[in-house]
């Protein structure tokens, strides 16, 4: 049976058909030049289901940030043109959005071929809870790499040019929390008695870093307050248990603050408010410091549970870390395909994009699988370099910088980076790297590896390469 058309698989009614040309030199495996080819207007799924604009494309081509409707009851429709010797998958998984729950799948459904309907709900994204109205209220219908840079030059453009001033200000902030955040540091003393005003705070600060850590148990250590001393009539930081028998807990002297305020490291810990307020409020007049409104936005499969800069909170007055908050999205995705068995017969997907998104346009963070598909075949290529191969190692390979060469001819010193923005985060590539290394080498290349090595030689009648283990 020859594959079908998309109005024998659809069942459309009537429909009006626009072409266009391709008219792009960019390779197809990168996202620049994806266009469609032809474009269906008002085409009827089902009873319920009606879309607008239907854009056909090749069956390689990524679709990074698919296009919706303003009316929830219409939809744009994007149609994958594949070849019966592709593997079918969910074009989901290319998108830029975050896609989860409410999700399902049916079949059975009677088109010319059974398939399959998968749908997924977009989960949005994370914000801090201290930016301004317009990321908060913002939508879109259309996304795009360049309305994402302008997206994200809108949001700099009132930003201050970052200053000697700025950094060391950052830098204090940092140090104090992370003073607050771990404590002294050393092995663990003493029991300690703390009021219950105080018990509340240290409860209340230690669950910021244990839900960054994600569940790993924190290394109990000493439990010591941060005290501020005298000597000489010069002011130290230290542990309480800090003295001339125990010059292991933590001691900060101003000589060795470098990069610091001192002065206004020392006003956090005591919360001597006149001094705060007097370095913050400076510091927002410039354009920056913790009393500035914050435009951290982070997609929702980020593992960062914190925003990046600290704010100082208008109940407490305290400058703890904030935590970001989800801002939801109702928009939905709908994929049909052909049942198992019935791929070579009909090798087309339909994705389906319902309701506007009701957040900014999230970075491009999640690898295509085309691209992954050419990242892990690269990975395989290096054989007897797998071992112990390295994501820095592997993006400075002479074979790879050869490839993606050929992928982005356009680009002078092209990067692995310049295949997709996701692959500038070494953990992805070292995660790539890891999958084909467990599967060639199951047992690792230590001793157990190569005694794996040498009970499959046994099993084969060729010359030994490993003849005796000591």
């Amino acid at each position: 049976m020859p594959p079908l058309t998309i109005a024998e698989l659809l069942n459309l009614a009537q429909v009006t058909v626009l072409t266009i040309p391709t008219g792009s030199d960019t390779p197809e495996l990168l996202l620049g030049g994806t266009r469609p080819f032809k474009i269906e207007n008002d085409v009827r799924i089902n009873q319920r289901t009606h879309i607008s604009i239907l854009y056909h494309h090749k069956g390689d081509e990524v679709i990074e940030y698919p296009e919706t409707m303003l009316n929830s009851d219409t939809s744009i429709g994007y149609f994958l043109h594949m070849t019966p010797t592709d593997e079918p998958f969910n074009p989901v998984r290319n998108i830029a959005y975050s896609a989860g729950k409410p999700s399902g799948q049916s079949k059975g459904h009677k088109w010319p071929v059974p398939c399959l309907v998968d749908y997924t709900t977009c989960q949005g994204i994370r914000i801090c809870p201290f930016v301004g109205d317009d990321i908060k209220i913002s939508s879109h219908t259309e996304g795009s790499r360049a309305a994402l840079q302008l997206q994200l030059d809108q949001r700099n453009a009132g930003r201050a040019y970052f200053s000697a001033e700025e950094e060391i200000l950052n830098k204090t902030i940092a140090w104090f929390r992370f003073i607050t955040d771990n404590g002294c540091g050393y092995n663990l003393q003493e029991a300690m008695e703390y009021s219950e005003q105080e018990l509340a705070i240290k409860d209340h600060i230690q669950l910021m870093p244990t839900k960054a850590k994600w569940g790993q148990k924190t290394k109990k250590t000493c439990q010591g307050r941060i005290i501020i001393r005298q000597r000489q009539e010069q002011s130290y930081i230290c542990c309480e248990h800090y003295g001339s028998f125990s010059h292991k807990h933590f001691v900060l002297y101003p000589a060795r603050s470098g990069g610091y305020n001192f002065d206004y490291l020392c006003a956090l810990i005591v919360n001597d408010e006149p001094v705060i307020s007097k370095i913050e409020l400076g510091a927002h007049q410039q354009g920056y410091g913790p009393l500035m409104s914050c435009t951290t936005v982070r997609n929702i499969s980020s593992v960062k549970v914190n925003c990046e800069n600290r704010h100082r909170t208008s109940s407490k007055g305290d400058t703890l870390m904030t935590e970001m908050v989800r801002l939801s999205c109702s928009s939905r995705f709908t994929v049909i395909r052909p049942e198992d068995g019935y791929w070579k017969e009909c090798p087309k997907i339909l994705l389906i994009c319902h309701s506007p998104h009701t957040h900014p346009i999230p970075l491009p963070t999640t690898t295509p699988v085309q691209i992954k598909a050419e990242i892990k075949a690269l990975i395989c290529s290096l054989e007897h370099e797998l071992a112990d191969m390295t994501p820095r190692c592997f993006c400075r390979h002479p074979a790879v910088i050869n490839r993606v060469k050929e992928l982005c001819p356009a680009v002078e010193e092209p990067m692995v980076a310049h295949l997709h923005p996701s692959l500038a985060n070494l953990d992805h590539i070292a995660s790539y790297i890891h999958t084909e290394v467990k599967a060639v080498l199951p047992h690792g290349t230590g001793w157990d590896g190569v005694t794996h090595m040498k009970r499959i030689q046994d099993e084969e009648e060729v010359t030994p390469y490993i003849r005796v283990i000591k």
